[in-house]
């Protein structure tokens, strides 16, 4: 059996490859809270290319419940990201992503995964919509 200090080495591990992969900086916050319920990376300045190594490094995470990706301009190419980590990853059940830019709002409302779900850019999965 894993233990906890191999999974958390793994999920950092996956993160900084695709960092690397895709010539995005790393963000010190993602690879404190890899293990932890929630990541918040709010105002981060993220852009599509930092969501996607984020994304990438989750899509098999199972601590992660939470992710906060507020402000940071994600536009279309970051929701389509997004939405490939939200059809493989059951665990994240928290998505936040209001004051990203206009565009990836847009693109949001069009994913085919969105459809039949209560979500939101801010709504949580099985809620209501308010």
């Amino acid at each position: 059996m894993r233990s906890a200090l191999d999974l958390e080495y793994r999920n950092q591990n996956t993160y900084l490859k695709a960092c690397k992969k895709y010539n995005t900086a790393p963000v010190s916050t993602v690879m404190r809270n890899m293990n932890e319920e929630r990541i918040s990376l709010n105002h981060h300045n993220l852009g599509p290319t930092g969501v996607k190594a984020v994304a990438i490094a989750l899509v098999n995470n199972v601590n992660v419940r939470s992710l906060d990706l507020q402000g940071n301009d994600l536009g279309v190419e970051g929701a389509l990201y997004i939405q490939e980590l939200m059809s493989e990853n059951n665990y994240i059940v928290e998505l936040v992503c209001s004051w990203n830019e206009s565009n990836f709002l847009d693109s949001w409302t069009r994913l085919p995964w969105t459809r039949g779900y209560p979500w939101t850019c801010e709504s949580t999965r099985g809620a209501s919509q308010l």
